[in-house]
């Protein structure tokens, strides 16, 4: 593909903000067969085919401008005739500084190459496009979120000349198009693997306040989407869509998040989530031409309730809420007899569904931003339940592959316009750490070869760097200059004040380990060598300078009086206690109470699932007063950012509840790479007698079902093809090969 197209654009140059028309006309003298285009544009296009529209919402999925830009293909023969057709486009520039994008230059490509029953046909941007820099969008509105990833709007279909999109409209007011920079900026055209957005569910709100001119919407869980209006109106009146994830008044703070907090207003808060904004928002102008509709779905936005103002002068017919995000299925899910349960791996789902917008996001609403630990959290529930997740985690190693800093390190997100003076001047030493984590799980979940030669140098690269960065002791050194770091969160409780961090150099611990693996699989034995020794040295340091004898624990820093329960978990996981000194650092664990944030609450309730204490675990993860019970207890259908009822009510690192009732009350556990092989080891907690979990698995769907009666039990399994694996429950075990499989364990003994 693009063997003929260039990068295109208006002579006027770049306006912030703007949507730009562009039309290609060409003719065929005999009926089509079949036709393919691939598009790319910076920053999103809409495709029209003779005034059909083609394609998925926000495309192409954000990338590093300087390093690629993402395209499409189509399939669009069917919707060619013999004689003139035309592509049209709108294309979206955002421009300036924005989080989770970069400015560029506004472009557009396109190149259809096709087969008529005569012959084969080639159209592509270029000089012969023909553009228009007025459109139904006023331009330079203003950005609706202070971290700048969308522009708020103002749509007025008058704007623009009817039957643009179609055969026969006459153009020649419009200017030709000319060649943009990106032909000289843009190093690289990759085809884009992930899927394009699209709408996935809608449903009519609640109306829950009126008065005149104005309406109150509740959508009943926040959601990445859109609102659809249908009307009649007066010609010229100006209705305002404005959004928000509470009302003004609710929002609470860490200091008062204890204390009730009813609305003060029926008006929805004016920000995203606690960032204050007075843009939140989407105008329309009335045409006053019958019935209309208004859906405006250019950008990704996310809010629970919305207000629609200025009515005075139109009849609103209908209005829905259209759930959007990338084209990502869920197949797996996890049901019992706890309907809490229940409610809180679908909110789970909800919540992961609502940060897939062509990235994986930390929220969908005031960042919108892929970081790489929120991404590996992430990846905790989207390996066992989306079949897109290996496509989407690639992704994320590509992206910072893309942005990657000369000494090796990255910037705290990616994409992002890396500028002097910039408010995303910002580092994470910690989550720069997981990289190979999530090269790792890739290999784990999908066996996929073709990432682990592709991300292995960035992986490499990133460690080298932290390595020439140890002090005297062995140890990476606290920074404390543009850095955040992140060892726990939000509002961690982990002794920070130190020269040297236990997380930060643990994490570096286990990515020596993950790339000593790595190169072992890539048949490169000297770097194996390497970070096997490296690991070897890192350990010891790192036991030498934080392990505190008299206690028999780690030191959250080397001079701290503090154990943090979540550092201690680490240093299981990474195998540094020596085995005498293991069953007190568990027993520590299982009884000193939960102090783990989101962060490390993963590694700590895994610690206690795999090391016999499983039902305080489930308890702690189900319990109605606090953390996520709390949340769904709260009738939250989407997970919180943190356990406190502050700041994001939908944000994806904090959803791994579900996996781990997948892989610890189902027993669900990948136990060769690509899913090859599974153990089954099922438990039921007190209280619970029956469970289902489905599990999306690198070659289908592997279901478990349990039913506890008395001292027995009975399971189905079903396996998709070329997956076998064991069964365990107490002391029965079993071989389990692809297809149905159906245990009955009496008590403790052998299935039957």
């Amino acid at each position: 593909m693009f063997q003929h197209a260039r990068w295109i654009w208006r002579e006027d140059g770049a306006v912030p903000n703007s949507v730009s028309r562009f039309r290609a006309v060409f003719s065929l003298d005999a009926p089509p067969v079949s036709c393919e285009i691939a598009v790319s544009a910076h920053h999103f296009y809409r495709l029209w085919v003779n005034g059909s529209q083609v394609g998925g919402l926000c495309s192409p999925a954000p990338s590093n401008f300087q390093a690629r830009k993402l395209y499409l293909t189509y399939e669009i023969g069917s919707l060619l005739k013999p004689g003139e057709n035309v592509l049209a486009f709108e294309v979206l520039y955002l421009g300036g500084d924005g989080q989770n994008r970069t400015k560029g230059c506004p472009c557009l490509i396109f190149e259809a190459e096709g087969q008529t029953e005569t012959g084969s046909f080639c159209v592509a941007s270029g000089a012969g496009c023909r553009s228009s820099g007025v459109s139904a969008y006023l331009p330079v509105m203003p950005l609706r979120e202070r971290r700048g990833m969308t522009g708020s709007t103002c749509y007025d279909r008058s704007r623009e000349e009817e039957g643009w999109k179609l055969p026969g409209f006459d153009d020649s007011s419009w200017d030709c198009t000319v060649l943009s920079a990106a032909n000289l900026l843009v190093p690289e055209l990759s085809p884009q693997e992930i899927p394009e957005g699209a709408v996935s569910r809608h449903w009519v709100p609640k109306k829950i306040h009126e008065e005149p001119g104005f309406a109150l919407y509740d959508a009943g869980e926040v959601l990445t989407g859109f609102v659809k209006a249908t009307l009649k109106g007066k010609k010229g009146a100006r209705l305002r869509l404005r959004y928000g994830e509470l009302l003004e008044g609710a929002r609470k703070t860490w200091k008062d998040y204890k204390e009730p907090h009813p609305p003060t207003a029926m008006r929805v808060e004016h920000g995203a989530v606690n960032d204050a904004t007075e843009y939140y928002l989407d105008d329309y102008i009335v045409q006053g031409t019958g019935e209309e509709t208004w859906a405006e779905c250019f950008t990704y936005k996310a809010f629970r309730y919305f207000e629609l103002s200025g009515t005075e002068d139109c009849e609103i017919l209908g209005v829905e809420v259209c759930k959007t995000g990338t084209d990502a299925p869920c197949l797996g899910g996890f049901s019992c007899d706890d309907p809490v349960l229940n409610a809180m791996a679908q909110a789970c789902i909800n919540t992961q569904k609502n940060n897939i917008m062509g990235l994986l996001v930390d929220c969908p609403h005031r960042e919108q931003a892929e970081y790489l630990g929120d991404s590996l959290m992430q990846s905790r529930l989207l390996c066992y339940n989306f079949p897109d997740a290996r496509t989407l985690l690639r992704k994320v190693l590509q992206d910072f592959a893309d942005t990657q800093l000369h000494e090796g390190d990255f910037p705290f997100i990616a994409p992002v316009d890396w500028e002097p003076g910039s408010m995303f001047m910002l580092k994470m030493p910690e989550y720069d750490l997981l990289y190979p984590e999530i090269l790792w799980e890739i290999w784990k979940f999908y066996g996929d070869w073709d990432a682990l030669e592709r991300f292995y140098p960035t992986a490499a690269k990133t460690a080298a760097c932290y390595l020439a960065r140890r002090d005297q002791n062995g140890l990476i050194p606290n920074d404390r200059t543009a850095v955040m770091h992140i060892s726990d969160w939000p509002y961690p409780n982990i002794d920070e004040d130190g020269d040297a961090l236990f997380v930060e150099n643990v994490y570096a611990l286990k990515g020596l380990k993950r790339l000593a693996e790595i190169a072992a699989l890539l048949n490169r034995k000297d770097d194996h060598d390497y970070w096997l020794a490296e690991k070897n040295r890192t350990a010891r340091d790192i036991r030498r300078a934080f392990f505190d004898e008299k206690e028999g624990l780690f030191r959250d820093t080397p001079v701290s009086e503090k154990h943090h329960p979540g550092v201690n978990t680490l240093a299981v996981e990474a195998g540094l206690f020596r085995p005498g000194e293991l069953p007190r650092a568990i027993d520590y664990l299982a009884k000193t109470p939960m102090e783990t944030r989101v962060i490390l609450s993963w590694n700590y309730l895994k610690a206690l699932f795999e090391n016999g204490h499983a039902q305080k675990a489930f308890e702690l993860i189900s319990d109605p007063t606090a953390r996520w019970g709390l949340m769904i207890a709260e009738g939250s259908k989407t997970i919180w950012e943190g356990f406190e009822d502050i700041e994001s009510h939908s944000h994806a690192w904090n959803c791994y509840p579900l996996r781990l009732l997948q892989e610890y009350i189902a027993g669900v556990r990948c136990m060769e790479p690509g899913f090859t092989e599974v153990e089954i080891a099922p438990f039921f907690p007190e209280g619970m007698f029956e469970f289902s979990a489905q599990v999306c698995a690198a070659g289908g769907v592997i279901e478990v079902q349990g039913w506890k009666s008395g001292d027995g039990a009975k399971f189905q399994v079903e396996l998709p093809e070329g997956v076998s694996g064991v069964f365990r429950y107490g002391d029965a075990e079993e071989i389990l090969a692809e297809g149905s499989n159906e245990i009955n364990v009496f008590g403790t003994g052998s299935p039957e």
